[in-house]
C-alpha cells in the first residue's frame, strides 16, 4: 500500500475529535429533564420533592423566626418562590435552571422591596448618635422608621427619646413591649406592698380559681413570662 493511502487509511480510522469538557456540562444542564435523569419515576419524585421542598424549608425558617423574620413578614417569599418554581419547570423541564431563576427572582424582588431608613432625625442627640453607629454596621437593614425612647432613672434626664423618621407622636405597635411594662408595674405594686409574689394568681383574678393559672404564685407567673400578666387589665 502507498503512503499516500495509508495516511487516508489512518485519517478515516481516526476518531472524531471530543468537544472541550467545559461544555459538556453546561449543555447537559440544558437537556430536559424528562430525556435525562426524570425519565423514571424516581427522577420525577425527585423533581417533586425539590419543587415542593424549597418553600416548606423558607416557610419553616419564616416561622421558626430568628435572622430570617417572622411569618408575617416574609411568608411570602416562600408563595413567590413556589409560584416561580411551578411555572419555571412547565415551561423549561430542567430542575437546574428553574431553581436558579427561583431564586434570582426572589433576591431580586426582596432588594427592591426592601424598605430604606429615612432620613429624617429628631431628638436626643446622643441617642441618635447610637442609632447612626447601628445604622453604620448594617444593624437597622430593613427598617424605614425607628424610634427609641432610653430610661436612666439615676440620670438628670431620666427620659432621652430620638428617632428615625418617627418621633414621641407616631402611632406603634407596643407588641412584647407589655412584658416589660406589666414587670414594671408589678415591681412598684410589690414595692408599695399592694401585691405579694408568694400568693397565688387566684388571689388577685378570682375568675382563675380552680384552674392550674390560678394555682400559680405570682413570682411563678411572672417567671414563665405567660401573657396572663401582659395582656390582663
Amino acid at each position: 500500500m502507498s503512503p499516500i493511502r495509508n495516511l487516508v487509511a489512518d485519517a478515516t480510522r481516526r476518531p472524531p475529535s471530543k468537544q472541550p469538557l467545559v461544555r459538556r456540562p453546561l449543555r447537559a444542564l440544558l437537556v430536559r429533564d424528562t430525556a435525562s435523569f426524570a425519565r423514571g419515576w424516581a427522577g420525577k419524585v425527585l423533581v417533586a420533592a425539590v419543587l415542593i421542598g424549597i418553600p416548606a424549608t423558607m416557610v419553616l425558617l419564616s416561622l421558626s423566626g430568628d435572622r430570617y423574620g417572622r411569618y408575617a413578614d416574609d411568608s411570602w417569599k416562600a408563595l413567590l418562590m413556589l409560584l416561580v418554581l411551578a411555572g419555571g419547570y412547565l415551561a423549561t423541564r430542567r430542575l437546574v435552571l428553574t431553581v436558579l431563576i427561583g431564586a434570582v427572582t426572589v433576591a431580586v424582588v426582596s432588594w427592591m422591596m426592601s424598605p430604606n431608613l429615612a432620613t429624617a432625625r429628631n431628638g436626643d442627640p446622643t441617642v441618635l448618635a447610637h442609632l447612626d453607629r447601628q445604622a453604620g454596621w448594617g444593624m437597622l437593614d430593613g427598617y424605614h422608621a425607628v424610634a427609641v425612647a432610653e430610661v436612666d432613672l439615676d440620670a438628670a434626664d431620666p427620659v432621652r427619646l430620638a428617632g428615625i423618621g418617627a418621633d414621641h407622636t407616631t402611632p406603634m405597635e407596643v407588641g412584647s413591649m407589655t412584658k416589660a411594662m406589666t414587670g414594671l408595674v408589678i415591681a412598684d405594686a410589690v414595692r408599695r406592698g399592694e401585691i405579694r409574689m408568694d400568693v397565688a394568681v387566684s388571689s388577685y383574678l378570682p375568675q382563675l380559681e380552680g384552674s392550674p393559672a390560678g394555682a400559680a404564685t405570682m413570682h411563678r407567673a411572672s417567671d414563665l413570662g405567660t401573657q396572663l400578666l401582659a395582656h390582663r387589665r
